[in-house]
């Protein structure tokens, strides 16, 4: 779901679970790399318009807000679970013991790095009620090391 979609479109599509929704989007060259007090000079050439303009922090809070678990997970790319290989897995089931895993392992490094107070306890009540969830016996480990520094770990 894009960012040149309203805002109350896109709110109501994460309540009916969106899979994958950008925030904080910039269309113009070089609007990632720019200091925020440049993109106001950087409008005019902007690619086209974005309707929502909320921070991923903001997009994060209405997606854990929604009941949904905000996901920063690249593992099965980087494992090379992509293709035929990640269909297999989608048409068993299966791909969702990495999935509900990794969702919450990325999280919490989300939530430990960059999320503001208010998200950071908004997220992390939202895993403590989730990983109940989680089957897999070293899950524990993995997310305290998470949270003792140790970053880039997945399924």
């Amino acid at each position: 779901m894009l960012t040149r979609e309203p805002k109350e479109l896109r709110d109501e599509i994460i309540k009916i679970g969106a899979s994958q929704i950008s925030a904080g989007s910039r269309t113009n060259p070089g609007g990632y790399t720019a200091p925020n007090a440049e993109r106001q000079t950087l409008n005019a050439e902007e690619q086209f318009e974005t309707e929502d303009h909320r921070s991923l922090d903001e997009m994060i809070q209405v997606i854990a807000k929604s009941n949904n678990l905000p996901s920063l997970c690249t593992a099965c790319y980087r494992k090379g679970r992509t293709g035929n290989d990640f269909r297999k897995l989608a048409d068993t089931g299966d791909i969702q013991k990495y999935c509900l895993p990794n969702a919450i392992l990325t999280f919490q490094e989300y939530l430990i790095d960059y999320a503001s107070e208010e998200t950071r306890a908004i997220g992390q009540k939202m895993i403590n009620d989730t990983i109940t969830k989680v089957e897999l016996k070293d899950f524990a480990e993995r997310l305290e090391r998470i949270k003792r520094g140790e970053r880039d770990i997945y399924y």
